[in-house]
């Protein structure tokens, strides 16, 4: 199995430069090769389903609401776990003002934040989220996971 990232751009308004991220798409497929994901063990789900979620939040007087669109990227790995998440890219070198090029040379580089995408990162954020609620409960009681 290879596993190569790649690049997305995104044209900004006019003066302001384009973007480029990398993505990193753990479920693509080449033929009689499989994904990523699907060579990861699959982890328990601990998120309820959206309706069981819906319910209890009628229950209460109050309730705490928040944006988790990043919340992946909030998890930092621990320094002996990076080495799970190595991939290659080539190195760049700027070429002008603000382009870059690629050299032929290629660089292993490590997550430091959970990335998303992968089949076990449901679960490592839902255990998070457990383990905070657990280990503030006594200070919040009313925030009883």
């Amino acid at each position: 199995m290879f596993y190569l990232p790649h690049q997305v751009v995104k044209k900004e308004k006019a003066g302001e430069g384009t973007k480029w991220w990398i993505l990193f798409d753990a479920s693509s497929l080449e033929s009689n090769v499989p994904s990523l994901n699907d060579v990861l063990e699959v982890e328990p789900y601990f998120l309820s389903e959206i309706l069981a979620i819906l319910l209890r939040f009628r229950l209460h007087h109050s309730a705490i609401v928040g944006d988790i669109t990043q919340a992946f990227l909030q998890l930092v790995l621990d320094e002996r776990d990076r080495y799970l998440t190595r991939f290659f890219w080539y190195r760049t070198t700027p070429d002008g003002d603000v382009r870059y090029r690629t050299t032929g040379e290629v660089i292993t580089y490590r997550f430091t934040r959970l990335p998303f995408g992968r089949t076990y990162s449901p679960f490592l954020l839902s255990t998070t989220f457990r383990e905070h609620a657990e280990g503030h409960k006594t200070t919040f009681p009313a925030a009883d996971p």
